[in-house]
């Protein structure tokens, strides 16, 4: 029963008690429409816990999405083939379960093409301290066993937003040149991870974290792809 029907039912079995009861006293009549309200108001409030509890413990995948918004758009498109899940697996030089610590103040990089062409591009950078490194490719990492991730703000869209305290499963690979010492995102195997459930950044993404699922289920489905190489 919707809480239309609800209201509805409570107006008409009102109007049927006054027609019947006319003569009764008023404070009779206010009475019954008072506890048919109350009665009404706690059945709206059990359908809205039933509701609540079927998205609980049926639709993580809904409920992290709220929290996680898929990526549909990337400049990684661009710059690199689309490819499957299992190959980006095997191709990418790192992977990584890794928290983000802080984010690190910002750095400009400047580039010049020889052409006078020059342009200076601001980089973010976050400190992350490394859980786990999936697929043991042992990567270096700083005393305090973080490493620093950064990324192009001009492409920031692409990329997922990054905070304090968000864990994430994703690949990795060494910078050079100006950022030397820190990493950058590999590709697309980005996911986030929150109470253990792993779910895609990317909408293009065909693993089985494309619908949340658990991380340790994840990270063995790396394992196996990382081992058969």
């Amino acid at each position: 029963m919707t809480v239309e029907q609800l209201i509805y039912s409570v107006n008409d079995i009102d109007d049927c008690y006054i027609n019947e009861y006319a003569g009764a006293e008023p404070i009779k009549k206010s009475k019954v429409k008072g506890l048919l309200i109350v009665s009404a108001m706690i059945c709206c409030a059990v359908l809205i816990i039933i509701h609540a509890v079927k998205i609980t413990e049926g639709d993580n995948d809904y409920i992290l999405r709220q929290k996680y918004p898929v990526i549909t758009d990337s400049q990684y498109a661009l710059d690199t083939p689309e490819y499957d899940f299992e190959d980006r697996i095997k191709y990418a030089p790192n992977i990584a379960n890794v928290k983000i610590v802080e984010q690190l103040p910002d750095y400009t990089v400047t580039i010049n093409n020889g052409l006078a062409n020059i342009k200076e591009i601001v980089f973010y950078q976050y400190k992350a301290i490394v859980i786990e490194d999936i697929g043991m490719t042992n990567f270096d990492v700083d005393s305090d066993n973080t490493i620093t991730i950064c990324l192009p703000s001009i492409f920031s869209s692409s990329y997922p937003a990054l905070s304090e305290g968000m864990e994430i499963i994703c690949s990795i690979e060494p910078a050079s040149g100006p950022h030397v010492g820190k990493y950058l995102f590999y590709d697309k195997t980005f996911y986030y991870v929150d109470s253990d459930i792993a779910l895609a950044a990317y909408d293009s993404d065909d693993s089985i974290a494309r619908i949340s699922c658990k991380k340790s289920k994840l990270i063995e489905q790396i394992e196996n792809i990382r081992n058969k190489n």
